[in-house]
C-alpha cells in the first residue's frame, strides 16, 4: 500500500509552533493512517512528537517534493490563522481557527512538547536551587537601532524592574528569559541554555510574568497558570482562561490607523500609532500581587510528592 501523507507547514514563530503541536493532534486523529511532516523553523518543538512523522527545515529540504509531493497521495496544509476574519476580531482562539482551516475536528487547546528522561534529569538538577524561581520574559523582539522597547508587545523596562524587585525582595530567584539582543534587568539570572533546554527550564518555575509570546505558551503545556500583560494583543486569540491575563490601561487618545491593515494597531513599533503613555500603562504593585496569588494557586494544583 502507498503511504499517505499530510505536510503541514508550521512557521517560524516559536509560540504558533507551540500551538500547531494541538493543531497536529486533531489532524492525526481525524487522518490516523497519513503520516504528518511538518516544515518548520523551529524543530526544537517537534523533537521526540509521536504525532508527527517527520520534520524538516524550509532551507533543509533535499529530495522533499519527490518523497512526498510528487506522486505521492499528499495533503498539504499551508494555512496562517493570522490571515483569518475570526482572528482579526478575536471571534475564536488561535488553535480553533488552525483546525478549521484544516478541515479537522477542535479537540481543545492543549499543546504538547515531549523530552527525554535525561532531558528532564538534566534540567532538573540545573534548576534545583535553594529559592523559588520567578521566570519572566518582558521583550519579544530584539532591540532595533535606537527603540529599546516595542510598545505593542514588549513590558516598559521600569515597570519589569519594580516587579523583579518586588519579587526578590519576597526571597525569590528572578529568570529572564531573553537573548543577547535585548535588555537584561538588573539583579536577574539569564540562561545560557539551547532552545529545547530553556522550554524545559520554565516547567520548574514557581511563578510567572510573561507576554504574548511563547513562554505563556510553553507554560500552558505544563499546566502552570501565569500572568500575561497583554498591550495591543488580546487574550481571545491565543491566550488562556486560566492566566491571570492583564490588559494594558489605555488613555482615551486620537490615534492615527491610516497605516493598519487587518490589525487595530500597527506592530512594526509606529509611534503615531501607540494609544497608551508607557510610563504607566501597567501597576507594578497589582502585577506583583497577581504572579504571587497565581504562584500559590499553582503550588496547591501541583503539590510536590514525597
Amino acid at each position: 500500500m502507498t503511504d499517505q501523507y499530510i505536510v503541514f507547514e508550521a512557521g517560524i514563530d516559536l509560540g504558533k509552533n507551540i500551538m500547531a503541536t494541538a493543531v497536529v493532534r486533531a489532524l492525526k486523529k481525524h487522518h490516523p493512517k497519513r503520516k504528518i511532516v511538518v516544515v518548520t523553523m523551529t524543530p526544537e518543538v517537534w523533537l521526540h512528537n509521536p504525532d508527527v512523522y517527520r520534520f524538516y527545515s524550509p532551507d533543509k529540504t533535499n529530495y522533499f517534493y519527490d518523497d512526498f509531493i510528487h506522486d505521492k497521495d499528499t495533503i498539504i496544509m499551508r494555512h496562517d490563522p493570522i490571515l483569518t476574519e475570526d482572528f482579526a476580531y478575536h471571534r475564536k482562539h488561535f488553535i480553533e481557527i488552525w483546525c478549521e482551516l484544516c478541515k479537522v475536528p477542535f479537540d481543545g487547546l492543549q499543546s504538547s512538547l515531549y523530552f527525554t528522561w535525561r532531558e528532564e534529569e538534566a534540567i532538573g538538577k540545573l534548576m534545583s536551587l535553594d529559592k523559588p524561581l520567578f521566570f519572566i520574559q518582558t521583550n519579544v523582539s530584539p532591540i532595533a537601532q535606537n527603540i529599546p522597547e516595542f510598545w505593542a508587545t514588549d513590558i516598559p523596562f521600569h515597570t519589569a524592574q519594580q516587579v523583579v524587585n518586588n519579587m526578590n525582595d519576597r526571597g525569590f530567584m528572578t529568570i529572564q528569559l531573553c537573548s543577547s539582543q535585548q535588555p537584561v534587568l538588573n539583579n536577574v539570572q539569564t540562561l545560557n541554555l539551547d532552545a529545547r533546554q530553556t522550554l524545559l527550564a520554565i516547567k520548574h518555575s514557581k511563578a510567572r510574568l510573561f507576554i504574548d509570546s511563547y513562554a505563556h505558551q510553553v507554560a500552558k503545556v505544563f499546566e502552570l497558570p501565569s500572568v500575561v500583560l497583554w498591550i495591543a494583543g488580546k487574550p481571545e486569540g491565543s491566550g488562556y482562561e486560566e492566566n491571570v491575563n492583564i490588559k494594558a490601561k489605555a488613555e482615551g487618545v486620537l490615534l492615527d490607523f491610516i497605516n493598519s491593515y487587518k490589525e487595530g494597531y500597527d506592530f512594526t513599533n509606529t509611534k503615531t500609532q501607540c494609544p497608551h503613555d508607557l510610563s504607566h500603562i501597567f501597576d507594578a504593585q497589582q502585577i506583583t500581587m497577581a504572579v504571587i496569588a497565581k504562584c500559590t494557586m499553582t503550588a496547591i494544583a501541583h503539590p510536590k510528592h514525597t
